[in-house]
């Protein structure tokens, strides 16, 4: 009987586990709204608005030379990063980097892609403003 208990708690922990984990979730191609005339976004618009959808998330964003953006979030003892880059139409999110988040064999804790599906919903957000 000891042993059964012991067979299940085990079981029990694995699976606790592996629920708290899912593919790594990049966005590649994320539509962007257009202006009200139907026409994309200019360029310094786009990145502004990345900016501002960066800061309203919990996200430190970094503008580099090449014009990607690579942004981080520390929430409690967890960490991410990711490089963003866009165009006038679409934008990426693109994982990098994390701790404490369990990313392996390209899967992450789940709250990872939470956080980047608020952002891209936030970068449309701020652009349809």
């Amino acid at each position: 009987m000891k042993t059964l208990k012991t067979c299940l708690t085990i079981i029990s922990v694995i699976f606790l586990i592996s629920c708290t984990s899912a593919r790594v979730h990049n966005i590649e191609g994320g539509a962007l709204p257009t202006t009200m005339q139907g026409y994309p976004y200019q360029l310094h618009k786009v990145r502004s608005a990345i900016i501002r959808a960066c800061q309203t998330r919990g996200w430190n964003p970094s503008i580099q030379r090449d014009g990607s953006i690579i942004a981080s979030i520390n929430v409690r003892s967890h960490f991410a990063k990711v490089r963003i880059t866009y165009n006038r139409r679409s934008v990426n999110i693109r994982y990098m980097d994390s701790r404490n988040l369990k990313h392996a064999n390209g899967k992450i804790h789940r709250n990872y892609n939470r956080w980047i599906d608020k952002l891209y919903h936030t970068i449309n957000d701020e652009l349809a403003r």
